[in-house]
């Protein structure tokens, strides 16, 4: 199956502003589901204030046919913003006299370009999980950092071939350490080298024999350092020791079924994740204090990629420093004030021209960028947005 990653960026803990948000448009809640319930101050809609609403800057846009976008987006905390697509390679976007300016970096070392992830590591250089043979690759798959002294990719050293076939999640803890997800490993990876080296944080696999975890998706830090991980039929994991021990989270209320492809956390510390049942993907769930997990995406479920015939996931769950949770789905851009109701948001974008593209959102712990695809079939543009707050 072709799992997509998601490209978890580093969130901050900074005071919250009064953010504008569009108003929702709620539909009914489902029969015998648990839902949030807002005031209209908390529901993302216009500010009380009456402020600006703010929009979304165009900082790359490519239609100059060299550009062929990819489904992958990471940001440095420099602002440095990186691109991957597939058999293309890796877009360094570098921020020049008020404008940013795109270039391909070389494609030395590489021993595929069959991309899985996309992430940065503690000194800002972006690190890339590629693939293995049972996805087409015509190498093995690993992670690679990119040496910007060298200007080439170095594989990094890994405890066995079969960890980083399908590496899928990138994350830097507070302490700079890097931990990747393993993919169909079942392992959760560190390297507190930059990325160079990783040994094995956990392994899932050992507690259960067999394919009780299968593939891991996703890892996020919360306050309090609570970390999380999500794994293959609906089972979560969470740390409170930077990922020496893990115990599981109780999510008896979700059922059986759906992959936790997105994690992320609100700004008051509520652990958030995002599962697919079959071929609906709106899915979103909320660790509540007082009332347990409840359903967490009001205001999704009208989205269009509710009604298409791909499966399109909520692989990224974004926490802005001003405290907004942010998610893509494919046909739109989302934020919420709580993570519990959402409203859309692509003031500034010009949607009749581009769509977004569900894993190409991040943070570089300042702004929240976006990646879009022209909606029309073509390959051969793309664009880059960001937004900073209001």
């Amino acid at each position: 199956m072709d799992v997509p990653s998601a490209d978890v960026g580093v969130a901050r803990d900074v005071p919250t502003a009064d953010i504008p948000r569009p108003p929702p448009d709620a539909p009914a809640a489902d029969v015998g589901v648990v839902r949030d319930v807002l005031t209209a101050v908390d529901a993302p809609g216009i500010p009380a204030d009456g402020g600006a609403p703010g929009a979304w800057e165009l900082i790359g846009n490519f239609d100059n046919g060299l550009w062929q976008w990819g489904p992958y987006l990471a940001a440095a905390p420099d602002g440095t913003v990186y691109v991957a697509r597939s058999r293309v390679g890796v877009y360094r976007g570098t921020l020049r006299d008020g404008r940013y300016t795109f270039d391909l970096l070389p494609t030395t070392g590489l021993t595929n370009l069959i991309l899985s992830s996309l992430g940065v590591n503690d000194l800002g250089e972006p690190l890339l999980g590629c693939w293995g043979a049972m996805y087409g690759a015509s190498g093995p798959g690993s992670i690679f950092r990119f040496n910007r002294a060298a200007g080439s990719w170095v594989a990094s050293t890994i405890p066995a071939p079969g960890y980083t076939r399908s590496a899928s999640d990138f994350l830097v803890a507070r302490d700079g350490s890097v931990f990747a997800t393993g993919g169909w490993a079942a392992v959760l990876l560190r390297s507190t080298d930059h990325g160079d080296t990783f040994s094995v944080a956990y392994n899932f696999d050992a507690e259960h024999p067999g394919d009780r975890y299968g593939f891991l998706f996703s890892v996020a830090v919360g306050p309090g350092d609570e970390m999380f991980v999500g794994a293959e039929t609906a089972s979560f994991q969470h740390s409170f020791d930077n990922g020496r021990t893990f115990t599981p989270v109780d999510t008896a209320p979700w059922g059986a079924r759906g992959n936790p492809y997105g994690a992320g956390f609100t700004q008051s510390g509520d652990a958030l994740f995002s599962r697919n049942i079959d071929a609906d993907p709106t899915k979103i769930y909320r660790r509540d204090a007082a009332r347990g997990w409840v359903r967490a995406d009001l205001g999704l479920e009208r989205d269009d990629f509710n009604h298409s015939s791909i499966a399109v996931w909520v692989h990224n769950i974004l926490l802005a420093p001003w405290g907004e949770n942010f998610i893509v789905t494919g046909t739109s851009i989302y934020r919420s004030r709580n993570g519990g109701a959402w409203g859309p948001f692509t003031v500034g974008i010009d949607t009749a021209m581009y769509r977004v593209v569900p894993n190409a959102i991040a943070s570089d712990g300042r702004c929240i960028y976006v990646g879009l695809q022209p909606v029309a079939a073509r390959t051969d543009i793309g664009a880059a947005y960001r937004y900073c707050g209001r």
